[in-house]
């Protein structure tokens, strides 16, 4: 009875926050102008900075550590690129609200429009990134599969859709536990070496293979790799996983929001 009622509430918040969607897209637009604003380079940083991490890595793992695999740089990009999404969003997204404080505790409006704002501001910048991918898909004849492709745009979705339930969690609790900030901070830094990123998800070692079975961000990472580095149809099972962490950690993580709020203006 109380799922039910909290889902209803949620879908009256839906109407609510849709109501707002210029406020949404006015503070995207500025974010987004803001974060290169008196910069040279500007909106190139949007390509360099993607561009340069991929190159580093590139680098350390195909030369100096001799780390093998055919078309290496395709599938560093095709895994780097969505995983800079994830954590330049968490890592944003764990300090949107106190960042914001003046805001929330003056204006009167949906305060999941703040968090909504950091996510889609990130996946602006994914977007225009992802160009890198196709572009070096295409420079160096790697090619695509068009059945395959049809796939990307929900994998992109529900990534999108899990990414906003976490933020959604980590800036509430932020609120209340200033340490949430810096714990997301390093734990974005060490996760990126137990996901699928820079190597393929398989280990001989038990222990290993069990962490990354137990890591969502395992699952997006393998429906990428799949559809643009080894150009097949992904894995059902995979896509199901993701399907169903991203409804769950969107709903329960939108629900947390909701019951923190009430006390966001005194927290800040």
């Amino acid at each position: 009875m109380a799922l039910r009622t909290d889902m209803t509430y949620l879908r009256g918040r839906i109407k609510e926050i849709y109501g707002y969607r210029n406020m949404i897209l006015s503070l995207t637009k500025r974010d987004l102008k803001g974060r290169y604003r008196n910069s040279a380079l500007g909106f190139l940083w949007n390509f360099m900075n993607p561009l340069f991490q991929i190159i580093i890595y590139f680098i350390v793992f195909s030369a100096l550590i001799s780390f093998d695999m055919e078309a290496y740089y395709i599938f560093l990009p095709v895994g780097m690129i969505p995983w800079l999404f994830f954590s330049g969003s968490m890592n944003a997204g764990s300090n949107c609200i106190v960042n914001q404080a003046s805001m929330v505790k003056k204006v009167n409006f949906p305060r999941e429009v703040i968090p909504i704002v950091t996510v889609l501001s990130n996946f602006v910048n994914f977007l225009i990134s992802y160009m890198i991918v196709f572009a070096l898909i295409i420079v160096t004849g790697h090619g695509f599969s068009g059945i395959a492709l049809m796939a990307l745009p929900i994998i992109v979705f529900l990534q999108f859709l899990f990414i906003l339930g976490m933020v959604f969690i980590t800036s509430a609790a932020n609120v209340y536990y200033r340490d949430v900030s810096s714990i997301i901070g390093v734990l974005m830094m060490g996760m990126i070496w137990i996901t699928p990123v820079i190597y393929r998800g398989y280990f001989e070692d038990a222990l290993l293979q069990t962490i990354l079975k137990y890591n969502p961000m395992t699952y997006f990472m393998n429906v990428y790799h799949d559809i643009l580095y080894s150009k097949m149809i992904p894995s059902m099972f995979d896509l199901q996983v993701c399907g169903v962490l991203a409804v769950i950690v969107l709903v329960v993580g939108w629900l947390i929001f909701v019951k923190l709020q009430r006390g966001f203006a005194e927290e800040l």
